[in-house]
């Protein structure tokens, strides 16, 4: 039959692409973990340049936080009748945990394990504190005293983000308590991201080693704290507002 003769309630659904959400968020963990392990051998055991294995690793943070953030918007199978505000809720609850991981696993252990991050230079385990810092903010590394400040509340932010993260998964839902906390916590988790851009813009990028670091490192791997807590503001206010109309 041609297009002429197609009448106009003619549903064409699209296939969904064979991969599944889990599998593909996976995939880029996978991802994210494995390139700091690569990059280390890249450049102990054969020498290459650490301005192109630290960056790499970047880039790979890069690829797997924007691909995560992207798949709830793909009709990716077990998700293609989703609606937009399923599909937004559901990027939010992604930039939830992936706001949580590095508040936790990365600026928490900076935190509290400062000098043996220091002295474990070269080392795989501190080869992910390393790559950035070395070059993308040598704060980390003179233990920058506002740098410490918010990092300390960059941990705090981790810990109550895992917590509602927990209750949301024992309930499948945020309570109007719940989204409340959540939207005070994603205004604390702008805060010391513009703080921390603000302060190094002001001083004329001193602590920032090359263009590439520049570019990959601290604006790239960074960006996402200006933008996704506001994102997760506005719907959690659009559900407070929601339920109360209803």
């Amino acid at each position: 039959m041609s297009d002429a003769h197609m009448t106009s309630d003619t549903k064409v659904t699209a296939r969904p692409f064979g991969l599944r959400f889990r599998t593909a968020v996976t995939l880029f963990v996978v991802l994210l973990v494995a390139s700091n392990p690569v990059a280390w051998m890249a450049e102990t055991w054969y020498g290459v340049n650490k301005l192109i294995t630290s960056n790499a690793t970047w880039i790979c943070f890069i690829i797997a936080y924007t691909g995560i953030l992207t798949l709830p918007w793909l009709n990716l199978a077990g998700q293609e009748h989703l609606s937009r505000a399923q599909r937004l809720e559901k990027m939010c609850l992604a930039w939830l945990c992936l706001t949580v991981a590095p508040h936790l696993l990365v600026e928490l252990p900076w935190v509290v394990f400062y000098h043996q991050i220091m002295a474990a230079k070269g080392q795989l385990w501190a080869y992910n504190w390393w790559s950035y810092a070395d070059g993308g903010d040598v704060r980390y590394i003179t233990r920058d005293t506002t740098l410490l400040a918010m990092e300390t509340g960059a941990s705090t932010i981790g810990i109550v983000g895992a917590i509602l993260l927990l209750g949301w998964r024992k309930a499948k839902r945020f309570s109007d308590m719940q989204l409340l906390v959540l939207m005070i916590l994603m205004v604390a988790d702008f805060y010391p991201t513009y703080l921390y851009y603000a302060v190094e813009i002001i001083r004329g990028f001193p602590s920032v080693g090359s263009v590439t670091d520049l570019i990959v490192k601290f604006l790239g791997a960074n960006v996402y704290w200006l933008i996704m807590p506001w994102v997760v503001f506005f719907w959690a206010g659009r559900q407070l507002i929601s339920r109360r109309a209803s």
